[in-house]
């Protein structure tokens, strides 16, 4: 009886290679050989080439030391699922004339007589040319499943700053997403990445060493308002900042930065004001020519506004709303808004949920070759964008609700004149300041708007006159300039009763 070994291989050591041993003993009696010696290995056929398995080394040392004319494997992709290198191991084999079994195809590399089975030899290559179509297969649906786990919000590597990891979940770590809060904060009042990072490794010693470029990376990376990005695709993950925080920290770099100094004038609007083409509203101080104003930096026709007029209207403005935010009434609708948005936010919530289960789905029956690839991707790709849209409409919601307490809890009834407490005290409401031709509209979160009408020469003058004589509980007539006799009549009324 001649003599045989057997080779089994296993792709991970969680798996158990007794089976495919137990199914070619019954096989080597069925060809009447005797098994001599065994050899097993745990490691990829695809990824790991035959230099790095030790026990299949120590199988060809074996038979050319011993003289077996005989191997068993349970198939052929045991040996490696790629086609160039189980070609070349078997015309080595057969050059040597070592015979290879094959049992699950039962198949034998040499005939009887130790001559080539060309016919065999034909449909190994075939064979093995398939295990590597299917190695590729497997590669393709592994990533197509590490999509759909991301899709689920898993996979996630675990290395980005203030989340943890939990069951392959990034999850906040409440702790961290103190500073990078502040962060944000500390970049929206005007200080630059170098100055946070100063302040940060003298306040949060324990944390880590800071660097401009650390910080840059956190303030300009869209996971922590709750996009994260994974291959090609955009994923819901938990937010740390809000994405309206997010996109003025951007908008401030971007546009601002530059206008960004150790100036002695602080501008408490700095990544508030707009002008209504969107461009930023700069302030510009020359204490030589008395030039105190807010500008469009774009220079589109807009006509440009007095500063100190500005601040001290958004300023009473701010004082009034505060005043009315402790009305009974008032407070009642705040508190209704907060139920409302709190029931659309667990709306949502089973609507993502309902989503990812039919992610799921879609996934399944892709790789179980019942729908086609374009199906599948169309599927996919509505399912993700109905579950960001949601997401990120929670995620307004979420942050309406918090700007909201923070109003109900607001106990500032007057704002300072020193701008730079001001222009702390309105960094948690402040939603955006625009501006036209006639009017300033200020959106506040979580409590809508208001507008008021804006003054500039002779008639901001005469509204200053004005505030000095009535203060705020006459109403102001600005002037009437005369164009054609049907504004006639209302010159001479304002003239003769001009308040």
């Amino acid at each position: 009886m001649e003599e045989a070994v057997i080779y089994v291989r296993v792709s991970t050591k969680d798996q158990n290679s007794d089976r495919q041993i137990l199914d070619l003993k019954k096989y080597s009696k069925e060809l009447g050989l005797k098994v001599v010696n065994i050899f097993s290995d745990s490691i990829s056929g695809y990824k790991k080439g035959f230099n790095d398995r030790e026990n299949f080394n120590l199988m060809i040392e074996y038979i050319n030391k011993n003289k077996i004319n005989h191997v068993l494997v349970s198939e052929l992709s045991r040996i490696s699922r790629q086609y160039i290198q189980t070609v070349n191991f078997i015309d080595d084999c057969s050059n040597k004339r070592i015979n290879i079994h094959i049992h699950k195809e039962k198949l034998s590399t040499l005939n009887a007589d130790g001559s080539v089975n060309y016919l065999v030899q034909m449909m190994v290559g075939l064979l093995s040319s398939i295990a590597t179509q299917e190695s590729e297969t497997l590669g393709y649906r592994i990533k197509s499943g590490r999509q759909s786990e991301a899709l689920k919000g898993k996979s996630y590597h675990g290395m980005l700053y203030a989340y943890d990891k939990k069951d392959g979940y990034p999850v906040i770590n409440e702790e961290k997403a103190v500073v990078v809060r502040k962060m944000y904060d500390m970049l929206l009042q005007g200080l630059g990445c170098r100055k946070i990072a100063n302040y940060l490794n003298e306040n949060y010693k324990d944390q880590r060493k800071w660097s401009s470029a650390s910080v840059h990376s956190i303030v300009t990376n869209p996971f922590y308002k709750g996009q994260r990005r994974y291959l090609d695709l955009i994923i819901p993950a938990p937010a740390i900042v809000s994405e309206d925080v997010f996109d003025r920290a951007q908008t401030f770099i971007k546009e601002r930065f530059r206008f960004v100094s150790e100036a002695k004038h602080i501008n408490p609007f700095a990544s508030f004001i707009f002008c209504q083409c969107k461009a930023t509203f700069i302030q510009t101080i020359n204490d030589k020519n008395r030039t105190d104003l807010y500008k469009c930096s774009a220079s589109c026709g807009v006509k440009s506004v007095n500063r100190a007029y500005l601040i001290s209207e958004i300023k009473d403005w701010l004082e009034h709303i505060a005043k009315r935010s402790q009305d009974k009434q008032e407070r009642a609708k705040f508190n209704n808004q907060i139920k409302v948005n709190e029931a659309t936010i667990e709306i949502n919530k089973v609507r993502i949920s309902q989503l990812k289960k039919m992610s799921q789905k879609n996934y399944d029956l892709f790789t179980a070759e019942l729908i086609e690839e374009a199906q599948f991707d169309e599927a996919l790709s509505r399912y993700n964008s109905e579950i960001l849209k949601l997401s990120e409409n929670n995620s307004k919601l979420t942050e309406a609700n918090n700007s909201i307490h923070i109003g109900l809890e607001n106990e500032i009834f007057h704002y300072s004149d020193n701008l730079e407490i001001f222009k702390s005290q309105i960094l948690p409401i402040m939603e955006d300041i625009i501006v036209d031709e006639k009017f300033c509209t200020v959106h506040l979160k979580g409590f809508s708007m208001f507008y008021f009408e804006i003054y500039r020469g002779h008639d901001l003058q005469l509204y200053r006159n004005h505030l000095k004589k009535f203060g705020k509980t006459v109403p102001f007539k600005p002037r009437v300039i005369y164009d054609d006799d049907s504004n006639l009549q209302e010159l001479i009324e304002n003239y003769l009763n001009p308040y």
